[in-house]
């Protein structure tokens, strides 16, 4: 299957008009498992903030390891709240409950299982709450509870094998 769109390097005599993205990805039978990590981002503190986006960090390190497919909004958004002024920032937050509906209907599509992590504190982030809501309409398999990493590591190792 190719899926057009990725990057190929640039050099000094690229055209971008008339460039053509391709890339190779597993075909729809191959068992992959994509994991979405959900919980709290923002915090009163900008330490706290930084503690949300590593304790987020560290859960889609060792999913990956494990061999899943994981998508971190923790890391897609990591500190925007420094250069974007606050009310578009928190406009552009909500969207991330309709990109979980995009990842469940893409990984059936893909013939992949889907699950989310949820870390703790999650029921203080509404934005995690909207995340779960949209995850649990779309059937996907949610995680909660303390090793709920340790219990995805498990899940996404069982779905390779």
């Amino acid at each position: 299957m190719i899926i057009p769109g990725l990057l190929p390097p640039l050099d000094d005599a690229s055209d971008m008009t008339s460039v053509t993205f391709t890339a190779t990805v597993n075909p729809p039978s191959s068992r992959r498992s994509l994991v979405y990590i959900s919980g709290p981002y923002t915090a009163p503190t900008l330490l706290g903030t930084v503690r949300n986006i590593l304790r987020a960090a560290r859960a889609a390190v060792r999913l990956w390891r494990a061999g899943a497919v994981v998508f971190c909004p923790h890391l897609n958004s990591a500190l925007f709240q420094l250069f974007v002024r606050r009310k578009p920032l928190d406009e552009w937050r909500e969207d991330y409950s309709h990109l979980v509906r995009v990842l469940a209907r893409g990984s059936r599509l893909l013939g992949w299982e889907m699950g989310m992590v949820v870390l703790d504190g999650w029921w203080r982030s509404p934005g995690a709450m909207r995340e779960i809501a949209a995850m649990e309409e779309e059937g996907g398999v949610r995680t909660v509870a303390v090793d709920a990493v340790r219990n995805a590591e498990k899940w996404v190792r069982d779905d390779q094998g």
